[in-house]
């Protein structure tokens, strides 16, 4: 590469193998860095974790439960330039005939009363994701197709008013619904996914019960951090 990097290997408690191999990794290549937890904590805890220890501009983050193809994340980084967040959507799955029949429909019906159809899907992540990202709309104001995408890319100092409070999985709408909020710009892009992935891996397991107790606490008690200090002399023109 022709810009330096850093890997934050974050371990949630494992207990296979993972650790020793990414330790062997990490000896020949010293941009790799191992984090651990002694026990698992969730995915909002890893990311807490990683961005204690990142030091670069720009933070991505991506999972090893779903087949990412990782030369996909060039794609974000050619968009980052003229947003603050580029979220992948995972797009492999093609959209059953019977959903884009129905999505046809309603989409005629939004034309005739709004004048305006919904936005076309680019894969099937599952009735409940579906769902899911429908109703994160329409609480929580994110507007992505695949809001549980762990393949994201963002300008590290958003975080800066982002303080991670979920350790699940509902970090994800958690980032995206706070950076609405802040009128930060972000961008979705189709992704695929590794050659040779299995049709079954290209539907994300979801699980809701899991996220609620994170849910309640975001909008009930949400937190943006310090507010920046602005030196009032800053914008004044010199004598």
């Amino acid at each position: 590469m022709d810009r330096s990097y850093e890997i934050l290997l974050v371990d949630d408690g494992s207990d296979d193998d993972t650790v020793g191999r990414a330790e062997a990794y990490s000896a020949k290549h010293p941009e790799v860095m191992i984090l651990r937890h002694e026990r698992p904590k969730g995915f909002g805890a890893c990311l807490r974790t990683a961005l204690q220890r990142a030091r670069h501009p720009l933070f991505f983050y991506t999972a090893l439960d779903y087949p990412y193809r990782p030369s996909d994340l060039k794609k974000l980084l050619e968009r980052i330039n003229e947003v603050d967040i580029v979220t992948g959507f995972r797009s492999a799955a093609p959209v059953p005939e019977t959903i884009r029949t129905l999505r046809g429909i309603w989409g005629i019906l939004l034309r005739i009363l709004i004048g305006m159809p919904p936005e076309p899907l680019d894969g099937w992540l599952g009735a409940k994701a579906h769902l899911y990202s429908h109703l994160m709309q329409l609480f929580f104001g994110v507007h992505v197709g695949d809001t549980d995408s762990a393949f994201k890319l963002f300008r590290r100092e958003i975080f800066t008013r982002i303080p991670i409070q979920s350790n699940g999985p509902f970090v994800h709408v958690e980032i995206l619904a706070k950076a609405n909020f802040l009128t930060c710009w972000m961008d979705e892009i189709p992704i695929s996914v590794q050659d040779g992935a299995k049709p079954e891996m290209l539907i994300p397991e979801f699980q809701f019960r899991e996220r609620l107790r994170d849910m309640h606490r975001l909008f009930s008690r949400p937190d943006f951090g310090p507010w920046p200090v602005v030196d009032p002399t800053a914008n004044l023109a010199p004598n």
